[in-house]
This record gives C-alpha cells, structure tokens and sequence, in this order.
C-alpha cells in the first residue's frame, strides 16, 4: 500500500478514481494540513472533484460530462450493479436523480440517454 497526497487550497473535494472502464471510485480522501490524503494498492489516473453540485448529466458523478455517463448510464439501466450489490445509480438521491432525468418524465429511461448524449454535443 502507498500513501498518496494531493495538494490542494480547495477544502470541500473528492478524490476520484478514474477507471478504464470509463466510471470513477471516490478514494474517501482525507484532507489533511493542505492536502488530500489517501491509501492505494495502485498508481492510477486521479481527479480532484469539487464535491458540491451534481452536474447536469454527470451520471458517474467524476466531476465531467462526457461519453463515460453515456456508458454508465446505459449499464444502469442494463440492470449492472456496483461490487457492493447496490445499483449504479442510486434513484432515490434527487439531486442526482434530477441532474440525469434529462426528459424530465421522472423515471430514467433510454430516452435520457439520448437526451444526454445531444446534452454533450451541444455543450462541447
């Protein structure tokens, strides 16, 4: 195990694993004399996530929308689960919930998968 720390002014942050699959693990930092602080088994792509809104469309919550939450998306409503058993999204957080109903017809469907992805080619 190795002890990474990321330097940091920002207080109220995640750390992120980003995964090649294209979802991201929170590393439940610590932030600690101005740095986040946490213990991996591996070197790997992190990000530093300013932990306060859900952005719209965000569904892996890595702080970026792109194609990922497209995929990620998709495998929830597939029926995949997180390695706890729990789903991949977690329906009864509203303010995620509200972020990934892009339709607006209160349930996640494919229709807001194809909302999402004209979100991101409007928006980038």
């Amino acid at each position: 195990a190795i002890t990474i720390k990321i330097p940091s002014d920002v207080k109220d942050c995640k750390v992120m694993w980003l995964k090649d699959d294209g979802t991201a693990e929170d590393m439940n930092a610590k932030y600690t004399d101005g740095c986040y602080v946490f213990t991996t088994d591996h070197l790997s792509v992190y990000a530093l996530v300013q932990d306060k809104t859900i952005l719209t469309g965000d569904a892996n919550q890595d702080g970026i929308v792109n194609v990922n939450d497209v995929t990620y998306l998709q495998r929830h409503l597939a029926g995949r689960l997180n390695t706890d058993g729990s789903a991949l999204i977690d329906e009864t957080n509203k303010s995620l919930f509200d972020c990934l109903d892009l339709n607006k017809d209160v349930k996640l469907t494919v229709e807001d998968i194809t909302e999402l992805q004209v979100y991101i080619i409007k928006n980038n």
